[in-house]
């Protein structure tokens, strides 16, 4: 196996700048740790949390009482959150890429919203 040269280190570094940035670390140690609950359901897409995006990297599931979210990177893993419906104060329609989105603002003002593509999202929660 190659050692890291330089340019991974840098990359590395990167990585970390951004997930701090975006507050993806406060919804870890804010929400539970799960696993996902059906294995068949998850669905790889494109989030943003706070002001950072997680193109294609971003696994959620959803059903009518929790939101399920994991965000893996190249370098970098976060582990399956478990996010009840009942921690959302409200939901708004947005655009994240261009594309119809929907906002996720927690009760909680110091965690990051999430955007979420609408139509990974339809069915899932009700307004």
């Amino acid at each position: 196996m190659p050692a890291l040269c330089l340019k991974d280190y840098v990359i590395i570094y990167m990585f970390s700048i951004l997930s701090k940035t975006s507050g993806i670390s406060k919804l870890v140690n804010y929400f539970e740790s799960k696993t996902f609950p059906n294995e068949e359901e998850i669905l790889k897409t494109t989030i943003q949390v706070g002001i950072i995006r997680y193109r294609k990297c971003a696994l959620i599931f959803m059903d009518n009482e929790v939101l399920y979210l994991s965000v893996k990177m190249i370098f970098k893993r976060y582990p399956v959150k478990f996010i009840p419906w009942s921690s959302i104060k409200e939901t708004k329609k947005e655009r994240l890429y261009g594309r119809k989105a929907i906002q996720l603002d927690f009760r909680d003002s110091t965690l990051p919203s999430i955007k979420i593509y609408e139509t990974d999202f339809k069915g899932n929660y009700k307004e």
